[in-house]
């Protein structure tokens, strides 16, 4: 089966507050006819639309109708363009323009990934084989020493995040993308964030090696530890070892708890991770 994925999280809003969707048929542009309404966020809605000028189907993010001209909903869309336009690699998501329509909200055109977004396949396959891992950690590190090299951190790597289709990995959702810096505390989402992150500490590449190394533990093992609101563990406190939980390669094993030290500065780099999982590519 094929998945249209969006890109924010379901936030759920009272009934009436807000307009609905446009409907199938209904122009999000002289160019984009809806197809079908995603998905409705915090601040986005997410439709997949026909691209009379491209003759294909696209993803199309824009601001929820009573958020038109927030400046803040303005801002982000306008940020995450910025990045987007920057990118070109196969292990991420394509970004296509922002229409900005005379009198309404802009348009964000994306891709259409088919396949499942990592946080399906694990409720399906439960844990991945090392083969598996292996290539999932040589395509998104890979994703991520590219964009580190433009000079920005995603710092929101989490299974919503990375779609998965015949065997290639795609790193999507841009909208918090940032330079290396110190910003405010939180940024990113609570349960997949690094310490420094959710401390509002000096942010680097290290930082999104801790969100890579907690997808891949999940992976691994079928568990996040920071995740649930009672059950899972403070971020401040260490993961467990993942050869506590599954008999995984000694080195393989070791490079992944060590993405989840709490000093940035005792993360591998991601050359280092993918040089652990390197020996078990197409096993």
């Amino acid at each position: 089966m094929d998945f249209v994925t969006a890109e924010e999280s379901p936030v759920s809003s009272e009934v009436g507050t807000a307009p609905p969707p446009l409907g199938v048929g209904e122009s999000l542009a002289p160019s984009l006819e809806v197809l079908q309404h995603i998905r409705r966020g915090r601040d986005l809605d997410v439709y997949e639309a026909r691209d009379t000028t491209r003759f294909c189907r696209v993803l199309v993010k824009t601001p929820r109708p009573e958020l038109a001209n927030d400046p803040g909903t303005l801002a982000s869309l306008e940020h995450e363009w910025d990045v987007l336009a920057r990118l070109t690699h196969p292990h991420m998501v394509r970004g296509y323009e922002l229409l900005r329509p005379e009198g309404t909200a802009p348009r964000l055109v994306l891709e259409v990934l088919t396949g499942a977004t990592f946080a399906a396949l694990m409720d399906d396959l439960g844990r991945l084989s090392l083969p598996d891992l292996a290539l999932l950690t040589d395509h998104l590190s890979s994703a991520l020493r590219y964009l580190h090299s433009l000079g920005f951190l995603h710092l929101d790597v989490k299974p919503s995040n990375v779609v998965c289709d015949n065997g290639i990995a795609k790193l999507l959702d841009f909208s918090i993308a940032r330079p290396p810096g110190t910003y405010w505390p939180g940024l990113g989402t609570r349960t997949w964030a690094s310490p420094e992150q959710l401390a509002g500490a000096e942010l680097t590449s290290a930082s999104d090696v801790w969100g890579l190394g907690l997808l891949l533990h999940l992976g691994a093992t079928g568990s996040n530890p920071y995740d649930g609101d009672e059950d899972g563990l403070p971020v401040t406190a260490r993961a467990p070892r993942v050869r506590s939980v599954r008999r995984l390669p000694a080195p393989v094993a070791a490079a992944v708890d060590a993405c989840l030290e709490q000093a940035p500065g005792d993360r591998p780099t991601l050359p280092e991770l993918s040089a652990a999982f390197a020996p078990h590519l197409g096993e």
